[in-house]
């Protein structure tokens, strides 16, 4: 028995590893543009819809049926669904319903395969595999593209003529729908076709056991998200200490390991010439692959990323001033994670996390995407988010979208996640990134920062342009950097600052914040010699009873300030803080529902193309996409009120002017009395404070609750007070040291025991 199992651990010890060898190969196979898809395994699930009515009585008169996308064109003009269809009373087809692949412009039909007949008890799936598109019967095929192809079919094409194609490994057309054209049928109705033809006798039905295809995009995934091979098992749930070790080489390189590596430590490497951008690049995409099926942190993965690499090495081997040094930026070369409501002119789209703008076309990029590329930061995909930036709904689970499923930490693998800049603090949390952007209207950036153990800067709104953006609220909305720590956010935030002409108001007005020398220069150890840092105890520092762990640890961080030369100002109050944090008092939901619904047409009557173009129109994809969007569990009670409101309003003006007034007699005047500069508070808690008068703060990693959860320690001050902040919150950090790594093993045992359900 003993030498059983150690024969088994080898033999999966030795799969793992030709795996985990040939993975950059499986990569630029799964990771595919909008447009193809590319087969990497035998059988490979594309879409699959399940029976509607299962068990119930078959003279119900039947629904409308189900539909499923699977491939859009790379503009977004067609897209490609499975539908199923029951069958009419009076149509033939013994009771069966019917599935066929459709292909659609603006929604209507511009090619169809066959009717399928399926079983009304039976799934049914479209399959790629060797013979090309199959539609299967539960595990029998009914219909098939009979493009048996000598030199193995691989690509799957959806093409801006609307036709699609298949092409075999060396990029032969091997079949192509137009030479089949089928339109406007509806299956199952009277006067369709019956029944399907007869079942080919090469099909390969599908084998009653897991499936070796990628899943079909279900609600909440990805599409065309690879599905790995499962981890070898370990006794008793855990990863035995040869598979650790074989997993820890996977993100070294020559001796540099990716695992909390900041900007400075990479940017040395590039010029020790231990580490190449591209290496680099290809060491997180392979962290990608690993983690992000458990973690769901990345929405897409930018198809261009390791172009954009060897551009950058190509740059930085041609230009390398006499001593060593690059006259680069410290961002050049270095992969960043966009937040998916801010727009790139690529292969990437641009959605919100909604299945409603997928395909879209933006313009150009946003306002800080410009300022990135121009730096020379490799934009390696986007990170999910809480769908529409957390303003769907009122009951909203925070870190879903439709279109990458539910975030999880990385520390506790469960939604505690906070706001919606979710994806990107988790991916940099779990090092599947070097550094990420998100995007705050209400704690946004400073919240998912303190629960997933990494740094968030919220800037002074105006500080960063919001042009490109799919914002909220043109008062509060600001774009900053979620990093592992202060200086890597710090280096990013110096390349995003400055005017756009696209948000001319609020850049120009926030510019004479902005230092001669920028912001590296307030990365200082001694930082806090000096400042005065208020503290608010109610109602910022109640903590539920058995939290012990957090009372205790804050008041060891009160003491390491003062040890650092600090002054602390205890026992404050912001007047009238019970309207300030009250949404509905202080009249901030009001002016947000009604800022919404303008800032959101106007950014959708700027794309070039677009499934919805305003707020209505994305109401109503929801409505007819109840499954994808998840609409029974989460709702849109938000964007539903947002749309019935009339713009800035008598009565929005006066909830603008009420938060101005709140904002000057409580938080101003707090820091302006006691003559503050900065105001400390626990975790997110006075996020809400510092979003009405649009004000700068920093989180940094505090500490852990007892089930391994991270918070944060957050500064806030005043309009343009980024320099005393960087200072603060600096000097913070490197007296404590507090951020660690979430454990891979723990995430690496969830994927594998989740594995059959990804």
């Amino acid at each position: 028995m003993e030498n059983q199992k150690t024969h088994k651990a080898s033999f999966f010890l030795s799969l793992f590893l030709i795996l985990l060898s040939s993975s950059f190969v499986f990569l630029a196979h799964a990771l595919s543009p909008a447009g193809t898809i590319d087969r990497t395994v035998k059988q490979q699930i594309l879409a699959s819809l399940p029976p509607e009515h299962e068990g119930t009585n078959p003279t119900t008169i039947p629904s409308s049926g189900s539909s499923q996308l699977f491939l859009i064109s790379p503009t977004g003009k067609y897209a490609a669904f499975l539908l199923r269809r029951p069958t009419m009373v009076g149509a033939g087809g013994l009771g069966n319903d019917f599935c066929n692949i459709q292909v659609q412009e603006a929604g209507q039909s511009v090619w169809e395969s066959d009717c399928a007949s399926v079983s009304s008890g039976n799934t049914c799936s479209l399959v790629f595999d060797d013979r090309g598109l199959e539609i299967f019967d539960g595990s029998n095929s009914m219909w098939n593209t009979d493009a048996d192809a000598d030199n193995f079919l691989e690509t799957l094409e959806l093409v801006d003529s609307g036709d699609m194609r298949l092409r075999d490994k060396d990029g032969n057309l091997a079949w192509k729908a137009s030479d089949k054209p089928k339109n406007n049928q509806n299956c199952g109705s009277i006067g369709s076709p019956g029944l399907a033809p007869e079942t080919p006798p090469f099909a390969k039905p599908v084998e009653n056991r897991s499936p070796f295809g990628q899943p079909a995009p279900t609600q909440g995934q990805q599409l065309q998200v690879p599905v790995e091979a499962p981890l070898p098992e370990a006794p008793e749930g855990q990863l035995s200490s040869d598979l650790v070790a074989v997993l820890r080489v996977s993100v070294q390189c020559h001796g540099f390991s990716i695992k909390e590596a900041s900007v400075s430590e990479i940017q040395q490497a590039f010029r020790e010439n231990k580490l190449t951008s591209r290496k680099l690049v290809e060491l997180y995409l392979e962290e990608i692959e690993k983690l992000n099926p458990t973690l769901r942190a990345v929405i897409e993965v930018n198809p261009d990323a390791l172009d954009q690499a060897d551009k950058a090495d190509l740059e930085r081997s041609s230009i390398v001033r006499g001593d060593g040094r690059s006259s680069f930026s410290g961002l050049h070369g270095i992969p960043i994670l966009i937040k998916d409501n801010i727009a790139t002119k690529d292969k990437l789209n641009t959605t919100a996390g909604s299945y409603s703008l997928l395909g879209s076309v933006v313009p150009r990029d946003a306002g800080v995407v410009e300022k990135l590329r121009s730096s020379g930061a490799v934009i390696l995909g986007k990170a999910s988010l809480s769908e529409w930036c957390n303003f769907r709904s009122h009951s909203y689970i925070t870190g879903w979208c439709a279109r990458s499923g539910q975030g999880k930490n990385p520390y506790v693998l469960s939604d505690k996640v906070c706001a919606s800049s979710t994806g990107s603090a988790i991916a940099v949390a779990a090092n599947m990134v070097a550094v990420s952007l998100g995007t705050e209207t209400d704690g946004s950036i400073i919240c998912p920062a303190s629960f997933n153990g990494v740094v968030g800067i919220k800037p002074t709104v105006g500080l960063t342009s919001r042009a490109g953006v799919i914002i909220i609220s043109p008062r509060q909305d600001t774009i900053g950097p979620i990093c592992r720590t202060v200086s890597d956010a710090v280096y990013v935030l110096d390349e995003i600052v400055g005017f756009d002409p696209r948000d001319a108001e609020a850049t120009r007005d926030a510019e004479k914040y902005i230092p001669t020398d920028g912001y590296k220069q307030f990365l200082k150890a001694d930082g806090l010699q000096g400042k005065r840092i208020g503290i608010v105890r109610k109602p910022f520092f109640n903590f539920p009873k058995g939290s012990s762990i957090l009372g205790q640890t804050f008041e060891d961080h009160f003491n390491t300030l003062r040890q650092r030369g600090a002054i602390l100002v205890d026992n404050l109050e912001i007047p009238n803080i019970s309207s300030i944090l009250d949404y509905s008092r202080s009249g901030e939901q009001m002016t947000m529902l009604a800022e919404f619904k303008l800032a959101l047409n106007s950014y959708l009557s700027d794309l070039l193309t677009s499934p919805v173009r305003s707020l209505a129109d994305v109401i109503a994809f929801n409505e007819n996409h109840p499954d994808q969007e998840r609409m029974k569990d989460i709702g849109q009670e938000k964007l539903l009120e947002s749309e019935e409101t009339t713009g800035i309003n008598k009565e929005v003006r006066r909830a603008i002017e009420n938060m101005e007034r709140l904002s000057r007699d409580g938080f101003e005047r707090l820091m302006m009395e006691n003559q503050l500069d900065a105001m400390v508070t626990p975790r997110a808690s006075a996020v809400t404070v510092l979003a009405i008068g649009g004000y700068p703060a920093i989180s940094v990693p505090a500490g852990y609750e007892s089930d391994g959860l991270p918070f944060g320690i957050c500064f806030g001050g005043l309009r343009g007070s980024e320099p005393k902040l960087i200072e603060i919150s600096y000097a913070f950090e490197q007296a404590t040291k507090i951020r660690k790594p979430p454990s891979l093993r723990r995430i690496h045992v969830a994927h594998a025991s989740v594995h059959s359900d990804l």
